[in-house]
């Protein structure tokens, strides 16, 4: 599905997005299922059709929140940030758009004061963040330009088009969007920016040339075609990713029950231990409490018999 949206075949990629979804939930995979929504958001950007992205980056929401996931293993959830702050401004909700810019610019407080180059981020750090900070950069744009800030607007597709530049193909989906808003900004700017857009329609050109020929590699021959028509008339329903995500959810909590019970076996055992003198016993228990519950700081109150802490 990747690939063919990376091509440009994006009904096609859908039809794959959809086949991936239907194998992943048979097989209880939801951490697989989420990657399949992410995926499937790009491609939907890129097909022009944001609220179904913003579907789709919902529901990876939701299983990142109920797994406890701090990312999935393609993508950190900022890059989820910038793209629902991209969406959001697309659709014209420019309130939503600046809620998930802040919560974006949260996770990029460092990196957004860098310039896009700068000596002092290095190639592992642009690996990890360019793609977020290009959408930043390129939602923070698009919202300037809608309230007719011109100077910010100017300043934020400058800095995303210099990481356009460099990013290395995983935004390949709003290249497209930031061509188009980008140019019909400038043309609105007069004169003074005639040099800067003959620029950009020069690289836009070069752009939608690549994207012709990308579009006209023959994929016939891709195995999964021929099931696709099937494969349309039986489609996962929210519901059945739902429910996937309740019993996941209920399987990781039984887990940390039982975790949590063992531990407190072992613990009650230690504080109960006959080899250690008392004082030793009750740092030993606590630093371990701290340790497994990964606590700063917890306070042992002991009840005497006249039920007063000490």
């Amino acid at each position: 599905g990747y690939n063919l949206s990376a091509l440009g075949h994006f009904d096609d990629a859908e039809d794959a997005y959809r086949k991936a979804l239907q194998l992943f939930c048979k097989e209880k995979s939801l951490e697989d299922v989420c990657e399949v929504y992410y995926n499937t958001a790009m491609n939907r950007i890129a097909m022009a059709h944001y609220y179904e992205a913003e579907d789709a980056l919902n529901m990876c929401l939701k299983i990142i929140r109920h797994l406890r996931l701090s990312r999935i293993r393609v993508c950190n959830i900022s890059k989820m940030f910038g793209m629902l702050s991209l969406v959001k401004a697309l659709e014209g909700n420019l309130s939503s758009a600046d809620q998930y810019l802040d919560r974006c610019e949260n996770f990029l407080s460092y990196y957004m004061n860098q310039e896009a180059g700068s000596e002092e981020l290095t190639q592992s750090d642009y690996e990890n963040y360019d793609d977020e900070i290009l959408l930043y950069h390129l939602s923070k744009a698009v919202v300037s330009d809608m309230r007719n800030h011109k100077k910010e607007a100017e300043e934020h597709f400058r800095i995303a088009g210099n990481y356009l530049r460099i990013e290395g193909g995983n935004c390949y989906f709003c290249k497209g969007i930031f061509f188009e808003r980008c140019i019909d900004f400038l043309h609105r700017s007069g004169k003074k920016h005639a040099a800067d857009l003959k620029l950009l329609e020069d690289e836009e050109w070069s752009y939608l040339e690549e994207q012709k020929k990308r579009r006209s590699i023959d994929i016939t021959g891709l195995d999964y075609l021929p099931q696709t028509e099937k494969m349309t008339h039986n489609r996962i329903s929210i519901d059945e990713v739902n429910d996937l995500i309740h019993q996941e959810e209920n399987r990781n909590l039984s887990k940390t029950l039982r975790r949590h019970m063992d531990f407190l076996q072992n613990w009650q055992q230690l504080l109960n231990s006959n080899t250690m003198d008392e004082d030793r016993i009750l740092s030993t228990a606590m630093r371990r409490f701290q340790g497994f519950f990964s606590v700063d700081n917890c306070l042992f109150i002991h009840f005497g018999e006249d039920n007063q802490g000490q």
